[in-house]
């Protein structure tokens, strides 16, 4: 694999599919001894890719959403996460069963490189939250969504 585009249905560019249909467009080359490929994740339109790759580095990565509220589909090169077998280590120990070779890991759909940072500290803390067992609650502490919708 040399690219991994994961996008999101929500600017309906396939009318016969629901909105928020993932799909992905994957690049293949020839047999490398160790992985290594781009990932883009949460991207609208393809035009994004060729945004995120021109892109000079510089400002931040936006989020899903642009400031007025529509679907971001400008581009940024934190945008373009690198996959390595040091990644795929994390992914596996963070997403798969305890034991899973890396090169078997579910890939996170990450919306940028920094994010990995997070990920890599997350995966060096000693215990996971399927340690603890029963011992733990979730619960809903800020709904973007809903705060978005009542203008807060």
């Amino acid at each position: 694999m040399r690219a991994h585009l994961q996008f999101i249905n929500e600017l309906q560019l396939f009318a016969e599919v629901h909105h928020n249909t993932n799909y992905s467009i994957n690049l293949y080359g020839p047999p490398q001894d160790s992985p290594a490929f781009d990932q883009l994740a949460n991207l609208f339109t393809p035009d994004t890719v060729d945004a995120c790759y021109a892109h000079n580095g510089t400002g931040t990565v936006g989020g899903y959403k642009s400031e007025d509220g529509k679907w971001n589909i400008t581009g940024h090169s934190d945008r373009i996460v690198r996959v390595t077998d040091a990644a795929l280590a994390v992914f596996a120990q963070l997403y798969d069963e305890q034991g899973t070779p890396a090169r078997h890991a579910r890939l996170p759909a990450l919306h940028a490189g920094a994010l990995q940072g997070v990920l890599d500290k997350l995966a060096a803390y000693p215990r996971r939250l399927a340690d603890l067992g029963e011992d733990y609650l979730s619960t809903v502490m800020f709904d973007e969504t809903g705060a978005q919708r009542d203008g807060r």
